[in-house]
């Protein structure tokens, strides 16, 4: 009986680890939802090495799934929109102007 509650136990943990893994590269890949409250509790759960290193690595993989779905659904737009003259003019601005533009509008 004892071995039994300790599988159990384990495999509550695992799933649970899979789980909060999940739901960060999920609130990641959408991409503004901020996931502040996610790691608050990743870290009371795991403590601060495991927690930090479980939101880490939510962050980096969720923000690689997010990047690939908005290139993808970027591809699939109408074209015309393309030529919208507010597209072409973030197009034939500078970096830094349009890193200014997406931040704070």
């Amino acid at each position: 009986m004892q071995d039994y509650m300790e599988i159990l136990e384990h495999s509550q943990a695992i799933f649970k680890f899979v789980l909060l893994l999940l739901t960060n590269l999920i609130i990641n890949a959408i991409g503004f939802i901020p996931s502040a409250f996610l790691t608050a509790i990743n870290l009371s759960i795991y403590g601060t090495f495991l927690g930090a290193s479980l939101s880490l690595i939510g962050e980096v993989i969720g923000t690689q799934i997010g990047f690939h779905l908005y290139r993808k659904g970027l591809s699939k737009i109408n074209p015309t929109w393309k030529a919208h003259s507010y597209w072409i003019r973030m197009q034939s601005s500078s970096f830094r102007l349009v890193f200014i533009s997406i931040i704070f509008f």
